[in-house]
């Protein structure tokens, strides 16, 4: 049993560890994403924030630490043992990335050296954290599950956990009535064959920190976990299960009871999500040249192992199914969800992966965050923050927050910690990463003005599009024309600042028709912003076409 504990545990590490020898010295930040605010967290030894969540525009990081000086704020909390001791650390950010509180939180169950590996975080409706971390013996003789939840001023609410034994938790959640869901795997010993039985499970515990069920999902003799879990608005529980190998999704109503389970394929998975839409999100890694594709971006293995993604319907079956991946081996260490995008935390080394496509190449091979569309059909974007590893990734209308650790060269921008004081340091960043609407197919609508009888026609854009299926607002900035004004003193247009233009259909007699020249702002949700000109013919004659002499005349002006 030792050695599924030990390999489990060290599964976990091995994207933290591996990332760290690969840091490089000095990688700038992207020069797509707007950085809100980045930020050390850290003391003089090791801190590595290991998730994020986030609520209301705050930031909730935890992770591990054994310096005996981490920030400590609003609390009166301090480390346990010397640097061998590896603790548990939660910091709590305001919107501008000023800590409302940062502490330390207890090993509860003190019975020599411990090593506290942080798991995630979730954030419950009143602002309460909760904690769930994996506590190892060193030697990784047994281990045990360990659960805080923290009060929003910081003070600790209750903390608990399976006692020392062969459990391992390996996903969480909480939902929206402040219930904490972990699933992972638990083992027992056949008394009479000393034989051991692992077993997937998912625990359900309340708000006040008592059990609303503990449900075995599946089990085993040989390697078998939950490897992550979500829940949806009417408390059911989906969680993805590892089975030697194979890697399935289940099912759980209100009551823990299963529903229905389904067989995605080989692989390992990492984590799944809700979508607004009630769909689910799966990704994983693979090392499988045929796991079932479907709607794919990527059809094909092309590394030692590629990351999947797989959509699945509410009751489980398919909508899309895709690898991601290029030439070089591939790991994903997050995932979050918004309602136009798929965000994930991923280390994708290799130029030919479809997810450093939209990347700064001077990103180089450090962790990364891929932004695809919620439907997993195209890469958006992507973005790294110069000299860190992202672990962690949650997203609000606020921003997207980023967590892990980093060297010495992070941005920084209202950093409330500006200076790198230990080995490698927590951070913290939040950041914009949004792609712009595409004005390059704008149409006026209409295009043609007739009868030419002098009236004002309301003239529309159309054509433009978002690629985040965001609302575009749009905003006329200027329109101009090829000849000179009807009337001296009178304007031919109106409409600047307004959606749609006011164009007068008239053209001065014995011309070529009148061209006008209608410029426009297309604006998202996030503030991103394309700008484009369309043209409006006001013919000679009926179906004429008009010759454009050049946007001479400002159509607005009186004179």
């Amino acid at each position: 049993m030792r050695n599924t504990i030990e390999s489990s545990a060290r599964s976990l590490l091995l994207g933290a560890l591996t990332a760290l020898a690969a840091v490089s010295a000095a990688l700038p930040a992207a020069a797509d994403p707007t950085l809100i605010y980045s930020t050390y967290l850290g003391g003089s030894l090791n801190d590595v924030g290991f998730a994020v969540a986030v609520q209301g525009g705050n930031t909730f990081i935890m992770g591990s630490t054994n310096s005996p000086d981490y920030p400590v704020v609003a609390v009166s909390s301090s480390k346990y043992g010397d640097e061998d001791v590896v603790q548990l650390f939660v910091t709590a950010l305001g919107p501008s990335g000023t800590p409302f509180y940062s502490t330390y939180l207890p090993i509860t169950n003190d019975n020599g050296p411990r090593v506290m590996q942080g798991l995630g975080i979730g954030v419950g409706p009143d602002g309460s954290a909760y904690v769930v971390a994996n506590t190892f013996e060193y030697g990784y003789e047994s281990s045990s599950i360990n659960v805080v939840k923290v009060e929003p001023g910081g003070a600790l609410g209750w903390d608990g956990g399976t006692g020392y034994g062969f459990a391992l938790a390996q996903g969480m959640t909480v939902d929206s009535q402040g219930n904490l869901y972990i699933t992972g795997l638990d083992s027992s010993q056949d008394r009479d064959t000393g034989d051991y039985t692992n077993m997937a499970f998912v625990w359900k515990i309340r708000a006040d920190g008592s059990t609303s069920y503990w449900t075995v999902v599946d089990s085993n003799y040989f390697e078998i976990a939950g490897r992550g879990i979500a829940v949806d608005a009417a408390g059911n529980a989906y969680v993805v299960v590892n089975r030697s190998g194979d890697i399935s999704v289940t099912k759980l109503d209100p009551l823990g009871s299963v529903r229905w389970s389904t067989y995605l394929g080989q692989g390992d998975s990492r984590d799944i999500r809700v979508a607004a839409d009630g769909s689910l999100v799966v990704v994983g890694t693979t090392t499988s040249p045929y796991f079932p594709t479907l709607n794919a971006i990527q059809t094909e293995l092309r590394g030692p192992n590629d990351l999947f993604l797989t959509r699945l319907k509410p009751w489980g079956s398919r909508i899309s199914s895709t690898y991601l991946g290029g030439s070089g081996t591939e790991e994903v260490f997050d995932l979050a969800l918004e309602a136009s995008s798929i965000l994930l935390a991923v280390s994708s080394p290799e130029a030919d992966s479809p997810l450093r496509a939209a990347l700064d190449p001077s990103c180089g091979n450090v962790n990364f965050v891929a932004k695809l569309d919620a439907t997993a059909s195209r890469v958006l974007d992507g973005a790294c923050v110069g000299g860190s590893h992202v672990l962690g990734v949650a997203v609000d209308s606020s921003g997207i927050s980023l967590a892990g650790f980093a060297t010495a060269d992070l941005p920084l921008v209202n950093a409330w910690q500006p200076s790198h004081a230990g080995n490698y340091e927590t951070f913290a960043t939040k950041l914009v990463l949004n792609d712009p609407p595409d004005c390059s197919a704008a149409t006026a609508s209409p295009n043609t003005l007739w009868p030419a009888d002098g009236r004002f026609v309301s003239v529309f854009i159309r054509g433009i599009t978002d690629p985040e299926s965001e609302r575009v607002t749009i905003a006329m900035t200027s329109i101009f024309q090829d000849e000179g004004l009807t009337k001296p003193g009178t304007p031919d247009a109106t409409g600047l600042g307004a959606f749609t233009a006011r164009l007068r259909a008239t053209r001065l007699n014995g011309g070529n028709g009148r061209v006008y020249h209608v410029s426009f702002t297309a604006t998202d949700a996030q503030g991103g912003a394309c700008v484009g000109t369309v043209k409006v013919c006001v013919p000679i004659v009926q179906g004429g076409t008009c010759v454009d002499g050049g946007a001479r005349v400002d159509s607005t002006r009186a004179n």
